[in-house]
């Protein structure tokens, strides 16, 4: 064996995270490389591809050093440049979160939920939803009882009056519980006032921005319910991952047929018994059907094991070439 397997062989593996600074695409990171660091040694390295400067130059000149990446990791189209340079620049293995837009042959894996319609092979990985940083904590006690609002997106038509009349009949059906109510950052700003205006006795509404929710993984890892609205895949699947019981609200669906993905995945959710959504619930709430759901799931665990089974297939083909 050569010094530089020698050195491979005892250092951390040196894994670099090419972030665009949006926070859904960095808690999906921060799920990976927490889930990477739980199965074998690394170190990171994050870099924003907003401010990094990498120059063509770099295609034209690979090196190879002790310090330099194994595996660099992207999420977002932003990164997807800057991480192809990099990884051609340090001979590293490059894998990118989400379907990219670019060709997938340019990337040497792609960890995508399924309802971005790729199929798995030898160089994609498809998960359930998208990969979260929130694992369910061990025999917690579930004293809390949630609502997770988000927002007008391009899958959903944002309803807000009809939303706020779900949340009063959950209210009222459930009396002897306290909900607690957080908007994000695509919730309109009049919201949380609307909501408040009706004076609705269990139900305590935060602002984001406030902090008086707290943090969310640890809201979601004590909550005994949560409601979620069906606009972010994001916060469902943060919920879902917690080990919380996860109910949707109800959003009417955009009438176009790119985005049934997300319509049949969500209906996939339901029919399985991941998750209830509204209609069911209202069918049953004299019964309080509050079901006991599946174990949390762990997408983030699954996607570091084939991303770590990929890489060593990817260097055991290179060492045998002599490409290492």
């Amino acid at each position: 064996m050569s010094s530089q397997s020698n050195t491979r062989a005892t250092r951390p593996l040196m894994v670099w995270v090419c972030h665009d600074g949006r926070a859904g695409h960095i808690s999906q990171l921060k799920g990976l490389t927490k889930a990477l660091a739980r199965q074998t040694n690394i170190e990171e390295l994050w870099l924003d591809s907003q401010t990094l400067q990498v120059g063509f130059r770099g295609l034209l000149l690979p090196t190879k050093q002790d310090n330099s990446p194994d595996i660099i990791i992207g999420a977002g189209h932003g990164t997807h440049k800057s991480l192809l340079m990099l990884a051609r620049t340090h001979r590293a293995k490059s894998f990118v979160i989400m379907k990219p837009s670019l060709p997938l042959p340019l990337f040497d894996g792609v960890i995508c939920p399924e309802h971005d319609g790729l199929a798995n092979s030898e160089r994609v990985m498809t998960t359930q939803g998208p990969i979260t940083k929130i694992s369910p904590p061990p025999n917690t006690k579930r004293t809390q009882h949630l609502m997770m609002i988000g927002g007008p997106s391009k899958h959903f038509v944002w309803d807000e009056s009809n939303l706020i009349k779900q949340i009063q009949e959950i209210c009222d059906t459930r009396r002897e519980v306290l909900w607690h109510l957080s908007d994000s950052p695509r919730t309109p700003l009049s919201f949380i006032d609307k909501i408040s205006s009706f004076e609705i006795a269990n139900l305590s509404c935060h602002r984001y921005q406030d902090g008086s929710f707290g943090p969310v993984d640890e809201a979601l890892q004590s909550s005994a319910f949560t409601w979620v609205t069906p606009d972010s895949m994001s916060m469902l699947y943060e919920s879902l991952t917690s080990g919380s019981p996860t109910a949707l609200l109800e959003l009417p669906m955009v009438s176009k047929s790119e985005k049934k993905r997300i319509c049949m995945h969500i209906n996939r959710l339901t029919s399985s018994g991941k998750l209830i959504d509204f209609g069911q619930w209202q069918s049953n709430k004299k019964a309080q059907f509050y079901p006991d759901l599946p174990a949390s799931l762990d997408e983030a665990s699954a996607a570091a094991t084939w991303l770590l089974k990929r890489y060593q297939q990817l260097s055991l083909t290179a060492q045998t070439t002599g490409q290492a």
